[in-house]
């Protein structure tokens, strides 16, 4: 985990972060969710968000592994979700992967505290199933494609078995 005091891991931050909010701007929509756009365009928001969580996964130019977008979906849930609901679910998502020692775990834990807490302190709001949809998939990639996760870094340590998370 100290490869998140890391710089270029906050620019990736603050990168994702204002990208999800333009998105959010471009297509009228609110942490409050008080009018919903049309489905389409929350199609095309959901689907420029898995797009991005896609490409942050696969841009490792090493073998048999996947860079994990825990940072990309870390950023895109801040922004999307409002902040109490965002702020419990990103706390229980990071105890997971403390307690599993994996970040993978933070991607299967993620959407099932957002659609949990969700529905008790937002029970009629239509955007917890977009922004569940983001980390699944990303966990999906590794198990469709038998790879590894691992963080990113600069240079690889010299044993390659010392960066996998969870095959």
């Amino acid at each position: 985990m100290r490869a998140l005091l890391l710089p270029w891991h906050w620019v990736d931050l603050v990168r994702a972060g204002t990208g999800t909010w333009l998105l959010m701007a471009a297509i009228g929509l609110t942490s409050t969710a008080e009018v919903m756009p049309g489905k389409t365009l929350l199609a095309l928001a959901a689907g420029v968000l898995v797009v991005g969580a896609v490409v942050q996964a696969v841009a490792c130019r090493a073998d048999e592994v996947f860079f994990i977008p825990f940072v990309y979906v870390l950023a895109e849930t801040a922004v999307l979700f409002p902040p109490l609901l965002a702020a419990l679910a990103l706390i229980l998502a990071i105890t997971a992967a403390f307690a599993f020692r994996s970040l993978a775990a933070f991607l299967w834990c993620l959407p099932v505290c957002l659609v949990a807490l969700g529905q008790w302190l937002y029970p009629n709001w239509l955007l917890l199933g977009i922004g569940a949809m983001v980390p699944v998939l990303a966990a999906l990639l590794p198990l469709l494609f038998h790879r590894a996760f691992v963080f990113a870094l600069r240079k690889f340590p010299a044993d390659p078995e010392a960066m996998h998370d969870l095959r």
